[in-house]
Protein backbone atom coordinates (compact mmCIF):
# COMPACT_ATOMS: atom_id res chain seq x y z
CA UNK A 1 0.00 0.00 0.00
CA UNK A 2 1.25 3.47 -0.96
CA UNK A 3 2.74 5.64 1.84
CA UNK A 4 -0.12 8.39 3.05
CA UNK A 5 1.94 11.44 4.87
CA UNK A 6 0.44 13.26 7.75
CA UNK A 7 0.32 17.26 7.52
CA UNK A 8 2.97 18.64 9.28
CA UNK A 9 0.00 20.05 11.58
CA UNK A 10 -1.28 16.84 12.76
CA UNK A 11 2.50 15.52 14.20
CA UNK A 12 1.68 17.22 17.62
CA UNK A 13 -2.00 16.56 17.77
CA UNK A 14 -0.93 13.27 19.83
CA UNK A 15 1.18 13.24 23.02
CA UNK A 16 3.93 10.98 20.90
CA UNK A 17 4.22 13.70 18.23
CA UNK A 18 4.20 16.69 21.08
CA UNK A 19 7.34 15.12 22.45
CA UNK A 20 9.11 14.74 19.18
CA UNK A 21 8.31 18.02 17.90
CA UNK A 22 9.34 19.71 21.43
CA UNK A 23 12.56 17.81 21.03
CA UNK A 24 13.51 18.63 18.05
CA UNK A 25 12.70 22.24 18.09
CA UNK A 26 14.62 22.34 21.40
CA UNK A 27 18.22 20.90 19.65
CA UNK A 28 17.90 23.69 16.73
CA UNK A 29 20.73 26.16 17.10
CA UNK A 30 19.42 29.62 17.65
CA UNK A 31 15.32 28.73 17.32
CA UNK A 32 16.48 25.84 20.42
CA UNK A 33 17.09 28.82 22.64
CA UNK A 34 14.34 31.44 21.63
CA UNK A 35 11.92 28.30 21.80
CA UNK A 36 12.94 27.01 25.46
CA UNK A 37 12.61 30.54 26.63
CA UNK A 38 9.78 31.16 24.91
CA UNK A 39 7.81 28.23 26.85
CA UNK A 40 9.19 28.97 29.80
CA UNK A 41 7.93 32.50 29.92
CA UNK A 42 4.36 31.04 28.67
CA UNK A 43 4.31 29.08 31.84
CA UNK A 44 4.83 25.48 30.01
CA UNK A 45 8.56 24.90 31.68
CA UNK A 46 9.00 22.59 34.59
CA UNK A 47 10.31 22.20 38.29
CA UNK A 48 13.12 24.68 39.52
CA UNK A 49 14.69 25.54 36.39
CA UNK A 50 11.96 27.31 35.34
CA UNK A 51 10.98 30.70 35.21
CA UNK A 52 8.37 30.12 37.45
CA UNK A 53 7.95 27.16 39.90
CA UNK A 54 4.85 27.44 41.85
CA UNK A 55 1.91 29.46 41.62
CA UNK A 56 0.65 31.25 45.03
CA UNK A 57 -2.68 33.13 46.18
CA UNK A 58 -1.67 36.10 47.23
CA UNK A 59 -3.63 38.20 49.87
CA UNK A 60 -4.65 41.16 47.56
CA UNK A 61 -3.55 45.20 48.87
CA UNK A 62 -5.88 46.22 51.12
CA UNK A 63 -6.85 43.22 52.42
CA UNK A 64 -10.09 42.09 50.06
CA UNK A 65 -9.45 39.09 48.48
CA UNK A 66 -6.37 37.22 46.57
CA UNK A 67 -4.42 37.54 43.68
CA UNK A 68 -2.97 34.95 41.57
CA UNK A 69 0.82 35.18 41.97
CA UNK A 70 3.82 33.05 40.28
CA UNK A 71 7.18 32.11 42.47
CA UNK A 72 10.24 32.95 40.65
CA UNK A 73 13.19 32.73 43.16
CA UNK A 74 13.77 31.15 46.65
CA UNK A 75 16.23 33.61 48.54
CA UNK A 76 17.74 32.90 52.20
CA UNK A 77 18.66 35.25 54.12
CA UNK A 78 21.69 35.99 56.40
CA UNK A 79 19.55 34.44 59.09
CA UNK A 80 19.23 31.21 57.07
CA UNK A 81 15.19 32.40 56.76
CA UNK A 82 13.89 31.61 53.60
CA UNK A 83 11.58 34.39 51.17
CA UNK A 84 10.26 33.57 48.04
CA UNK A 85 10.49 36.07 44.68
CA UNK A 86 6.87 36.23 43.97
CA UNK A 87 5.50 37.87 40.68
CA UNK A 88 2.08 39.21 40.66
CA UNK A 89 1.22 39.46 36.73
CA UNK A 90 -1.53 41.50 35.37
CA UNK A 91 -4.17 41.44 33.62
CA UNK A 92 -5.39 41.39 30.56
CA UNK A 93 -1.74 42.37 30.07
CA UNK A 94 0.29 39.59 32.30
CA UNK A 95 4.24 40.90 30.88
CA UNK A 96 3.37 43.75 33.27
CA UNK A 97 2.64 42.87 37.04
CA UNK A 98 4.90 43.70 40.68
CA UNK A 99 7.59 42.06 42.09
CA UNK A 100 7.14 41.14 45.60
CA UNK A 101 9.54 38.91 48.54
CA UNK A 102 7.25 37.18 50.50
CA UNK A 103 8.18 34.57 53.92
CA UNK A 104 6.35 31.51 52.41
CA UNK A 105 4.18 31.48 55.55
CA UNK A 106 2.45 34.98 53.79
CA UNK A 107 0.95 33.30 51.00
CA UNK A 108 -1.12 29.66 49.45
CA UNK A 109 0.47 27.31 47.80
CA UNK A 110 -1.29 26.21 45.03
CA UNK A 111 -1.86 23.10 42.46
CA UNK A 112 -2.82 25.21 39.56
CA UNK A 113 -0.58 24.92 36.37
CA UNK A 114 1.75 27.67 35.49
CA UNK A 115 0.11 27.95 31.72
CA UNK A 116 -3.86 27.80 33.37
CA UNK A 117 -2.71 31.40 35.17
CA UNK A 118 -1.37 33.18 32.36
CA UNK A 119 -5.09 31.74 30.79
CA UNK A 120 -6.86 33.15 33.13
CA UNK A 121 -5.20 36.34 33.26
CA UNK A 122 -5.23 36.94 29.39
CA UNK A 123 -9.16 36.32 29.21
CA UNK A 124 -9.68 38.38 32.01
CA UNK A 125 -10.70 35.46 34.39
CA UNK A 126 -13.34 33.80 31.97
CA UNK A 127 -11.05 30.75 32.09
CA UNK A 128 -12.48 27.77 34.06
CA UNK A 129 -9.58 27.90 36.92
CA UNK A 130 -9.41 24.77 39.15
CA UNK A 131 -7.86 25.71 42.31
CA UNK A 132 -7.25 22.77 44.62
CA UNK A 133 -5.18 23.73 47.82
Amino acid sequence: SPRTSRPLHSVGNDRLGSLRVDRLLNRLPALGKLYGSLKQILGYGEGEQAVFQKTVLVPAQGGTGEELGLVTNTLTLKNGEKRWTVFIPGSPNPTSGRLIIVHPDQVELTSIPVNAVFKTLIAAGQYDLEIKN
